[in-house]
């Protein structure tokens, strides 16, 4: 037998066509956590048409964290633009301005905790993942100011966007 309903939904069907009774169903799960920034520059960079292309930073990729690089089209990088209503409106009138970021890091495997209802999960995610989020966020803000972007956009609401650094020295410490 065969059960294709991917990481999250094989167990819950497992467990409701009765074949779910295995202590490890729905354990060791590994969801590759991802983070996304974009930097914007006084140019158009992409113009959303064709076939994404990509390319990868394996720099960090020893301590598990890849960061890619795509030509996205609009809808792709939205979810990093600071606001709601016409504020994001007149954001995403900008996104050709924009260039993404992406990174994922490889996670250790998790139980997943799954409600008694079997229809949702629980994932914590490990601090020592989590760091590494912001490791690679940090590296990616790095990368984007050193092509010659003006300011990255976090997708963070409480701190949405850095501007440019004046100072060099203090954007390659922080």
């Amino acid at each position: 037998m065969v059960v294709a309903a991917g990481a999250l939904q094989t167990p819950p069907l497992l467990r409701r066509s009765g074949l779910g009774g295995h202590p490890r169903t729905g354990r060791n799960l590994s969801v590759h956590p991802a983070i996304s920034v974009a930097g914007r520059f006084s140019r158009p960079v992409t113009d959303g048409k064709g076939v994404l292309q990509s390319v990868g930073v394996e720099e960090l990729h020893a301590d598990g964290i890849l960061i890619e690089a795509t030509a996205a089209p609009p809808g792709m990088t939205s979810f990093v633009l600071p606001g709601v209503g016409q504020t994001l409106r007149r954001e995403l009138e900008t996104t050709a301005h924009l260039a993404t970021l992406g990174a994922m890091v490889a996670d250790r495997p998790r139980a997943g905790s799954w409600a008694a209802s079997a229809r949702s999960l629980r994932y914590d995610l490990a601090p020592r993942d989590a760091g590494r989020l912001l490791r690679a966020q940090r590296a990616m803000r790095r990368l984007l100011f050193a092509a010659g972007a003006e300011e990255v956009l976090t997708g963070v609401p409480h701190a949405p966007a850095r501007e440019h650094p004046t100072n060099w020295r203090r954007c390659w410490t922080r």
